[in-house]
């Protein structure tokens, strides 16, 4: 289990958006094969759409290839109900991004065989080659999902009664009113989530800590359905401080020294999205072959030093970054269908630039870079694009 524990809940937000969006880009999603998405609702993952909604926006990730399966939906809530999950997703993400509404799958609640209805689900999942992502968050009693303590830990979609501690916990959404809770609720089963290719869930705040201790300190537990994440192969937890406030300070201190040794917290810095209006990296050196695809972590490590050698370039997308105490500077010029990124090499070298045109065009990229680094300044999008245009 990876577990990343962020300041607090904008930064758990923030990471945990850009981790789905590397997710989607890497994916590299097509008609034939999109990306499957599991989304879960509640407070939890609202900052986390947000961010999604603004990486969208700016171009960043596309949601025109990702399938969404939603992990529950209440019983006999009409989908128009301000509080239903269908109103949720379509009011906090769905419609503001490019996602087909055909690609948008959530439980229905008020289908005449609620039984049949879940069965249903299970095989649309599976038609759709399985989920690639499940996002989720966690009830202060370590419930996912609606698989509340007591669950079957290999439990499929199917019908679960609320208990108490939910419903009252559900009430702020409902006027504080525990009697205009819904009593039953669709929910995919933990086996369900399980089969994901990957599982993230997100935890914030001194509410969810008891819940976190069980999820990460305890033995798994059907009374705690969280805990079968330390079962799955590539399971996450990201946290916030108030969220650790239960854990073993041996755990605690593991888990941040483990981030921090491995810069965890700086693979998604928000600047690499910034300005991109695509995020796509190609390397051209002795060592790879031109059009290598390398992910953001990568070359963040690569302008770092950890990959660079002498003679070496990369033609990408990615705002300008400088690497401290390294002396090693990347930078992109967008323009259309070109793009160009400047590395200057240590001890004073030679600025080198691979460039994406031809011919005479050549030496227009090289001295727009070249006017750059000269000056010093650090909106290499705009002044590149400016200089060519």
């Amino acid at each position: 289990m990876r577990v990343i524990i962020t300041k607090d809940y904008t930064d758990m937000s923030l990471w945990a958006a850009n981790y789905v969006a590397q997710r989607i880009i890497d994916a590299n999603p097509t008609p034939e094969r999109p990306f499957v998405l599991g989304c879960p609702t509640g407070s939890s993952p609202k900052g986390l759409y947000r961010h999604l909604i603004e990486l969208n926006k700016k171009g960043v990730i596309s949601f025109q290839n990702v399938v969404t399966f939603n992990m529950d939906e209440y019983v006999g809530l009409d989908v128009n109900h301000p509080e239903s999950y269908h109103s949720f997703m379509w009011t906090n993400f769905f419609n503001h991004i490019d996602i087909k509404k055909e690609n948008v799958h959530i439980l229905d609640g008020n289908a005449p065989d609620l039984l049949a209805e879940c069965a249903h689900y299970e095989e649309m999942i599976a038609q759709a080659g399985g989920i690639d992502l499940f996002m989720g968050g966690i009830g202060p009693d370590g419930h996912i999902a609606f698989n509340e303590p007591g669950s079957s830990l290999s439990s499929r979609t199917r019908i679960k009664t609320l208990t108490t501690n939910t419903i009252q916990a559900n009430c702020r959404f409902f006027d504080g009113d525990v009697t205009k809770v819904p009593k039953q609720a669709l929910t995919v089963g933990v086996g369900t989530v399980m089969d994901a290719q990957e599982v993230m869930i997100m935890c914030n705040g001194p509410a969810k800590a008891r819940a976190l201790r069980h999820m990460i300190e305890e033995g798994v537990s059907h009374m705690w359905t969280a805990s079968m994440l330390q079962m799955h192969r590539h399971g996450i937890v990201v946290c916030d401080e108030e969220a650790c406030e239960e854990l073993k300070i041996s755990t605690y201190n593991y888990f941040k020294d483990k981030q921090q040794l491995e810069g965890v917290l700086n693979d998604y810095p928000e600047s690499m999205f910034e300005t991109a209006s695509a995020v796509s990296f190609f390397c051209v050196s002795r060592y790879r072959q031109p059009n290598d695809r390398l992910g953001l972590n990568e070359v963040r490590l690569w302008l770092a030093g950890e990959f660079f050698e002498p003679g070496e370039l990369f033609l990408g997308i990615v705002p300008g970054v400088e690497a401290n105490g390294v002396g090693h500077y990347g930078a992109l010029a967008l323009g259309e269908g070109k793009g160009v990124v400047a590395t200057s090499l240590p001890e004073g070298e030679k600025l080198l630039v691979a460039h994406g045109v031809e011919g005479g065009e050549m030496a227009e990229w090289v001295e727009a870079a070249c006017l750059f680094f000269e000056s010093e300044e650090h909106h290499l999008v705009d002044t590149l694009v400016d200089t060519l245009a």
